[in-house]
């Protein structure tokens, strides 16, 4: 009977403590960590998890990409500011020399372009073609992503290395508000 009695207090016991669930560790070619991964794919739960469990959140992958990376061209704002909040690198280059914020705004996530602009991005990064962010949104015709990196400091006189200028490719691309913007913020012809 006592034996009984001690199975089911112990099954009791079992079934009402927590299951520890482990993170999800999956990853592929172009994602080889599971935070990477996790960031990605937009699984937050999955990235609190594994920065709870030593992940490094400025961890490395093809190309230079980071998790970070992976949130800003994915358009995953939570993730993107958990990372930060845990030490993800807002100026971090990837491949080519892009930054988050580059590509942010070349795949047209405003509420990314402000969160890292808020937390100390550099509005005027270049990569090694001499591109900006404000040459991504105004490739994009994206003027209220053009309107948060000026007002934060963008040069509207940013050139490439083949010398075209934010002004050229907003133009080239028929964005009339961006180059009225451009213009107005002091962009020269």
């Amino acid at each position: 009977m006592k034996k009984l009695l001690f199975i089911i207090a112990l099954s009791i016991l079992v079934s009402a403590a927590p299951l520890a669930m482990p993170c999800n560790t999956t990853t592929d070619e172009d994602a080889p960590l599971p935070l990477l991964y996790s960031a990605r794919e937009g699984d937050e739960e999955n990235v609190r998890c594994l920065l709870d469990n030593g992940a490094n959140v400025n961890a490395v992958g093809v190309n230079g990409s980071t998790a970070l990376y992976f949130a800003a061209i994915k358009g995953h704002t939570n993730i993107a500011r958990l990372l930060i909040e845990r030490g993800a690198h807002v100026n971090a280059t990837y491949g080519r020399g892009d930054t988050a914020l580059m590509n942010a705004a070349a795949n047209r996530h405003t509420d990314i372009v402000r969160l890292l602009l808020d937390k100390g991005a550099d509005a005027n990064a270049t990569d090694e073609d001499g591109l900006t962010a404000l040459m991504g949104a105004a490739f994009g015709g994206r003027t209220d992503i053009a309107r948060l990196l000026i007002d934060r400091g963008a040069d509207v006189n940013a050139a490439n290395k083949k010398g075209y200028t934010v002004l050229d490719i907003a133009k080239d691309f028929g964005h009339t508000a961006i180059v009225e913007m451009l213009r107005a913020a002091g962009a020269k012809e």
